[in-house]
């Protein structure tokens, strides 16, 4: 992998780990990796989730930005968490704090 590409691994629930990798300074890193998510998993871009250290990535980046522009600049990879967004249902449990 040459300094100026990225590997993105993607992880969900139902398919396992997947990997891809792109130019840092391509434009629209974001579009890329739902585009292929959706391509490896049959899950729709209208329904993924993507999160980076527990933020999703929609709420604050446009889909134009580049991983420089996203901070990934320096990183030689990063791993992201997509959630399917079908509605379906996601167990929760309590976490217990002993003190």
């Amino acid at each position: 992998m040459s300094v100026s590409e990225i590997e993105i691994n993607v992880r969900t629930l139902e398919n396992g780990e997947h990997t891809f990798r792109t130019s840092k300074t391509a434009p629209s890193v974001l579009s890329f990796i739902t585009s292929s998510v959706e391509a490896k998993t049959g899950v729709p871009v209208a329904r993924q989730r993507l999160l980076h250290r527990g933020l999703a990535l929609e709420d604050g980046c446009a889909r134009t930005e580049s991983a420089s522009e996203l901070g990934w600049g320096d990183m030689e990879r990063v791993t992201l968490q997509m959630v399917d967004t079908s509605g379906t249902l996601v167990a929760c449990f309590p976490v217990a704090v002993f003190v």
